[in-house]
């Protein structure tokens, strides 16, 4: 959505209004803070150079993802060890698919 047809429906009320707008930027800023949170624990707990912790980590998030894609083979975690921050946004991903599956019950 360009600021200028935002700007418009918020005015108007057209489109959702005010509240469509409001709730497209907290979402928006909810997903920031999310991958700031997770830049931040990553850096802070996980030695860039250890590779047998992020072998650990990757096992861990394979072993708590409810939907795993087909492509994730969970028999080689090292595999995937350099690459672990995409499992763990695809993990936070597929848990707020759940909160929102739960919420709409």
């Amino acid at each position: 959505m360009d600021r200028l047809a935002a700007y418009s429906d918020g005015k108007n009320g057209t489109n959702g209004g005010m509240r469509e707008i409001l709730d497209i930027l907290l979402d928006r800023l909810k997903e920031e803070a999310v991958e700031r949170h997770i830049r931040d624990v990553i850096g802070r707990y996980v030695a860039p150079s250890d590779f047998e912790e992020q072998v650990d980590i990757v096992r861990e998030i394979i072993a708590r993802m409810g939907y795993r894609p087909s492509y994730i083979d969970p028999s080689r975690p090292e595999r995937y060890a350099r690459n672990y921050e995409e499992l763990i946004r695809g993990l936070v991903e597929s848990v707020k698919v759940q909160s929102g599956t739960f919420r709409r019950l």
